[in-house]
């Protein structure tokens, strides 16, 4: 993301806001170009903005939680991520940051049956990842090393033989 294509992008959205103040999508998108060029209060903002115009849209809401986790304001960020899934629960990178910040909470066993879920809908490698490599903040025994030693390289394994490429899905 180049800064110039940035500051062209929100001169666009100011005209287009110019005309129409409450148009949710513009008010969004200028949110995320806001974030993007380090103006994180008016992002959060904009964003909300964007949710008092339409809040019927999960993908504002997702947006929102991300930012709000960016900021490190978890609690805010849970509230907007859980809001998303009511709007939308098969929307697959919702599903993703929340079962992200559950794990980063310390919930392994929800975050597990977040990104199971995922699963079941697509196969994402970084999902099968990200899963492997939740592991409970206290492990008792070494039988249990042992299974998610086991746990983890079978999925390591199964992402090899798809032969698909690991991509962050942030960039």
């Amino acid at each position: 993301r180049q800064g110039n294509e940035l500051d062209a992008a929100k001169k666009i959205c100011l005209t287009i806001l110019d005309d129409q103040p409450s148009h949710a999508g513009t008010l969004n998108y200028l949110g995320l170009l806001e974030f993007h060029l380090g103006n994180k209060t008016e992002a959060v903002g904009l964003i909300e903005r964007a949710i008092n115009a339409d809040p019927g849209v999960g993908s504002y809401y997702n947006n929102l939680g991300n930012i709000f986790y960016q900021l490190q304001h978890y609690a805010e960020s849970k509230h907007a991520f859980e809001r998303a899934i009511e709007l939308n629960s098969s929307d697959l990178m919702t599903l993703f940051n929340y079962a992200w910040l559950l794990g980063d909470e310390g919930r392994i066993e929800e975050a597990r049956r977040y990104y199971s879920m995922i699963l079941q809908q697509s196969p994402v490698p970084g999902v099968r990842v990200r899963l492997a490599m939740l592991v409970p903040p206290i492990v008792h025994s070494s039988g249990e090393i042992q299974q998610i030693r086991e746990r983890f390289k079978n999925e390591i394994a199964a992402l090899i033989d798809s032969d698909i490429s690991i991509q962050d899905p942030f960039n």
